[in-house]
């Protein structure tokens, strides 16, 4: 049997070619794309359950030799020796290690690295067999149980309450996936407010979704695979407040290279800024970290269409500290708690005039 390190090189050779290989092949090809997603979620399966292992036996290998090494230095016996099963201990950590960086070199270079170089690599995971191809679907039930949005809607109306009283809402949701949120979301503002709503989902990925309506006060509009950054060619007039839960934000500050983030997520930023109305807003999640349950979700959601926790970090947590910087455009403000938690992002007029001055 090779030894693990020479195993190691073989399978970040083999990752390199296949992320060559998919780069190449997953936007012509569908069924490429078919064995990408199935290898995607077969690497879930093996690369979590390795990492946990060593996540949890790595710290209890180095603790045991530096408390054994504290002992020797406390009591100056050197005839002291480990006890047998830590080498058996390190003889696992040394064999796992490789392993489970080269599952993790196949997750990046062969898997993620192609995909987040294609503009359509977002697409592919919620096609037929990827591994968010229930996300829509189970955020929407797991949210139902929690009542997450009528809790979410009373930590925001009143932010449209000025807008209702002239007459209207207008809002729009660029990465709305079915658009069922967003049709409740209209739905409520006009029983709260008895005032005209009309509302625009819409989402480039294809799938089912609510179909454009006229009911009552609500105008409600879907537009199947638009590009969110070609918000500005279909929108005839300003909103009051952009819906952007794990959305356009989101994706634009899913990157590896940092500098590419804060230009994409100020670009999408600026974006919006143009599409809203003075004080208008930008809802985004903003819910608390459970690093773990996010693990354990995004590996449950790869597999069946039901989840008990986010299966990723929030918008929020994503671009904090870019918006932070553009205080010339907005003010942010953070409401609700745990995972009802929001960001309210306010555009103000104050930047609008200052960066005019310049």
């Amino acid at each position: 049997m090779p030894e693990p390190i020479v195993v190691l090189r073989w399978v970040i050779v083999l990752a390199v070619l296949l992320g060559i290989f998919f780069y190449l092949t997953l936007k012509r090809h569908r069924s490429i794309r078919i064995v990408y997603n199935l290898l995607m979620k077969a690497n879930l399966i093996l690369m979590y359950p390795v990492g946990f292992v060593l996540l949890f036996l790595f710290p209890l290998w180095i603790g045991i030799w530096i408390g054994f090494e504290i002992v020797i230095a406390m009591t100056g016996r050197m005839d002291l020796v480990l006890p047998p099963f830590y080498l058996n201990l390190e003889n696992l950590v040394d064999l796992l290690t490789p392993y489970a960086a080269g599952l993790m070199a196949i997750f990046i270079i062969a898997l993620r690295l192609p995909a987040g170089l294609l503009k359509e690599g977002t697409k592919i995971s919620y096609e037929k067999f990827g591994r968010l191809q229930w996300w829509g679907r189970a955020t929407r039930s797991m949210k139902e149980r929690w009542q997450w949005l009528p809790t979410v809607q009373g930590l925001f109306m009143p932010y449209l309450s000025e807008k209702a009283g002239r007459g209207e809402i207008r809002g729009v949701s660029p990465t709305a996936n079915a658009g069922e949120d967003e049709y409740k979301i209209a739905h409520a503002l006009a029983d709260h407010f008895n005032v005209p709503v009309f509302m625009q989902a819409s989402d480039f990925a294809e799938m089912d979704h609510r179909d454009t309506e006229r009911k009552g006060l609500v105008d409600f509009k879907y537009i199947p695979g638009l590009d969110a950054g070609e918000l500005p060619l279909v929108l005839d007039r300003p909103v009051h407040f952009i819906w952007d839960m794990k959305g356009y934000l989101w994706y634009n500050a899913t990157t590896f290279n940092p500098f590419k983030k804060r230009k994409r997520t100020n670009e999408a930023l600026e974006m919006y800024h143009s599409l809203l109305e003075d004080d208008g807003i930008i809802l985004i999640d903003a819910a608390v970290r459970r690093t773990t349950l996010q693990v354990l979700n995004e590996i449950i959601i790869s597999f069946v269409p039901w989840m008990f926790y986010y299966g990723e970090g929030s918008t929020f947590d994503r671009v904090a500290s870019v918006i932070r910087r553009r205080s010339d455009l907005f003010s942010v403000q953070l409401a609700g708690e745990g995972k009802y938690r929001i960001a309210i992002i306010q555009k103000h007029t104050i930047g609008v005039a200052r960066r005019e001055a310049v």
